[in-house]
């Protein structure tokens, strides 16, 4: 059966469709997840010259010489999320093995620069909810929120986000090296902004 010219026609108009709508809906996803307050100097100085590298996109180092790595991965839905399986991961990487807290902020701390914490920066600012209990501990520098392992409700749950709208990420770590920078032996990752949509 012969496929005549104006079928073939009416074929590449929803075949563009469908490649416009999914391309949409992926600058929209992305448009969603952005990543700020890296510790290499471009904001706030880290507190004692331990800027990371310009372009890493990490957090200020701490004694391992890494900048601790926060990121995003997933949609944010809070419709997704209420049907139990969470839409959004956050990734925490180049960290240090001691223990850990992830923490969900209202507001970009000094306009998303920061402002000097431990040995590293504060960046989400606002209302602080710990989105975890109890204490936790990283595994060769890293870990993830939510953990299935530890049956961790999605984030927005957990964060009580309950209408569309922004809200930011970081992860405060311990670094127990005695003398590395200040006497606070705790640093931070970057953070991400998340736009959560319905």
């Amino acid at each position: 059966m012969q496929t005549t010219e104006p079928q073939v026609s009416a074929m590449n108009s929803m075949i563009l469709r469908i490649a416009l709508s999914v391309s949409l809906l992926s600058s929209s996803a992305l448009a969603q997840i952005s990543d700020f307050c890296f510790g290499d100097g471009t904001g706030t100085a880290c507190p004692c010259a331990n800027s990371s590298a310009f372009g890493a996109d990490e957090g200020c180092l701490n004694s391992f010489g890494s900048g601790g790595k926060l990121r995003a991965t997933g949609i944010a839905s809070l419709s997704d999320d209420g049907d139990g399986t969470p839409s959004l991961r956050l990734d925490g990487t180049q960290m240090t093995n001691g223990s850990y807290g992830y923490f969900q902020g209202t507001s970009q701390q000094s306009g998303g620069s920061g402002v000097a914490f431990g040995d590293g920066l504060r960046c989400a600012g606002g209302a602080l909810i710990r989105l975890h209990w109890p204490l936790r501990f990283n595994v060769a520098g890293a870990s993830h929120f939510p953990d299935a392992t530890m049956f961790d409700p999605a984030i927005s749950v957990k964060g009580l986000v309950t209408t569309p709208g922004t809200r930011t990420y970081q992860i405060f770590y311990r670094d127990a090296a005695i003398g590395f920078c200040t006497t606070n032996t705790f640093n931070t990752t970057n953070a991400v902004s998340v736009t959560w949509g319905a």
